[in-house]
């Protein structure tokens, strides 16, 4: 038999949780989540998710941003859902033609004596002013011959706040999710403390492999010197 022409399976966040939960015996095949497990499911996978990003993994949330500019407005603030902005970035002429814009730290930033120079941007400083608020600075103050910055940003994962979202995450992470619910709802539902631990133990398994995969990897090759040729 022919395999399928279509790879469009993006579960839903309340498909996720009743298979966590069909598993755990929690639910039967005839039932669905309620309003509470629904609720707690979609607390752990939104945890879950941002959990990731501590690990130093950011699993599809890097982005380019384009950001228009203003003659001689030099301040610039990035979407809300920013984590951090890093890396060269570039500016695009009225003639489409890039010039690349140089990250700073805020020490570079601050011994520039003279902040109103307008021209070709050449540097930027990206200065986190709130939780949820990035701003940044370019240097020389943007002229009328520069149109947009495009920068790199790490975005944070969108919301899962509805049973019908599907995760803001790639496919080889959904085995982990479901894993880590059933782990929490084992806790919840004070199962077995041996069957909390497996649990525990296999999403750890899970997760570490799928953020394995995230690491570039490429051809390795060990010389080991022959100590005994003369």
């Amino acid at each position: 038999m022919a395999t399928s022409s279509t790879s469009v399976w993006e579960p839903t966040a309340s498909q996720i949780i009743r298979s966590a939960l069909l598993e755990l015996g929690i639910l039967h095949a005839s039932d669905s989540p309620d309003t509470d497990q629904l609720a707690l499911g979609m607390d752990i996978l939104n945890r879950g998710m941002n959990a990731m990003i501590v690990r130093g993994v950011a699993v599809n949330l890097i982005e380019r941003y384009e950001q228009t500019l203003t003659a001689d407005d030099h301040t610039y603030t990035a979407p809300a859902d920013t984590e951090t902005i890093e890396g060269t970035a570039t500016v695009t002429d009225t003639n489409d033609t890039d010039g690349q814009v140089f990250p700073i730290t805020r020490e570079e930033y601050m011994a520039i004596t003279d902040k109103t120079v307008t021209g070709r941007p050449t540097m930027y400083f990206a200065e986190k002013t709130g939780p949820s608020t990035h701003t940044i600075y370019l240097f020389p103050v943007p002229d009328s011959t520069v149109e947009t910055f495009t920068y790199v940003r790490t975005r944070r994962f969108r919301d899962t706040d509805t049973g019908a979202r599907t995760l803001d995450i790639p496919r080889k992470f959904i085995e982990p999710m479901v894993t880590l619910l059933q782990w929490k709802f084992a806790r919840h539902y004070k199962l077995a403390p041996e069957r909390i631990k497996d649990l525990k133990t296999s999403y750890e398994d899970e997760i570490d492999l799928a953020l394995n995969d995230e690491v570039p990897h490429g051809n390795l090759q060990f010389v080991v010197p022959n100590l005994f040729m003369r």
